[in-house]
């Protein structure tokens, strides 16, 4: 939980800074400052995955190239795309500024709590040793928090609430999987969810635009992957 723990008092000590030292933030900081919080998520995520590819290789891009289907199939990117067009302050204006405690909230909410990297982080929390992908996101939510509470107002500190009951809630169930967890299971969800968090850096750093959200359904079929391989004698 520490790295849960951890954005959740990112985004608290974004947001205070959004309200006070950085009430007239510019844009092109933000742009600079995600950018090079891209790079590292680049770093990371290539760096987790690596290992992992040079075991489990066919089994991760299978598991990849079938999540993906999956995903598509059930059309998770776009409803996460139209869950964020729906949000507050979706279509307004560079000028506003005060958008109240509700509007905050639900903005800051749908861009800390909803995605790939809430899930994945929450799950390398619970399994340890490191929790690297929380730590990195945490940088990124407490840049964005300080964007968002200058333009939105105090409201985006609460959404540090569902932050952590799903990172929290997603660690713990890591946790209680942990016993069944072997490592080679352990390295095929590490590969993935790399690969996952590569993929994030890059479109934040405007090189791609990957449909991250569909690939997620790869973090569940490349265990599946691995546990078959050994079962059927293969490995």
């Amino acid at each position: 939980m520490v790295g849960t723990i951890v954005n959740t008092a990112a985004i608290c000590v974004g947001t205070l800074l959004g309200q006070t030292v950085f009430r007239r933030i510019t844009r092109d900081w933000h742009r600079s400052a995600l950018q090079s919080v891209g790079l590292g998520v680049v770093f990371i995520g290539a760096s987790t995955a690596l290992d992992a590819f040079r075991h489990w290789a066919i089994q991760l891009v299978l598991a990849l190239v079938v999540g993906n289907l999956v995903g598509e199939a059930l059309r998770i990117e776009d409803r996460l795309q139209a869950l964020e067009r729906r949000g507050p302050g979706a279509g307004s204006g560079d000028d506003e500024r005060e958008g109240g405690l509700a509007k905050g909230f639900l903005a800051a909410t749908l861009l800390f709590a909803v995605g790939p990297m809430a899930i994945l982080g929450g799950i390398q929390d619970g399994l340890g040793p490191q929790p690297t992908i929380l730590f990195t996101k945490s940088a990124l939510d407490g840049l964005s928090a300080i964007v968002l509470s200058a333009t939105l107002g105090i409201g985006v500190i609460f959404a540090a609430l569902p932050v952590l009951a799903i990172q929290g809630g997603a660690a713990l169930l890591a946790a209680q999987l942990a016993p069944v967890m072997t490592p080679d299971i352990v390295a095929a969800i590490s590969g993935v969810g790399g690969t996952l968090i590569t993929a994030i850096g890059l479109n934040m750093l405007g090189a791609t635009r990957v449909r991250v959200a569909a690939l997620l359904p790869a973090i569940v079929l490349a265990p599946l992957g691995v546990w078959l391989t050994h079962a059927l004698g293969w490995g």
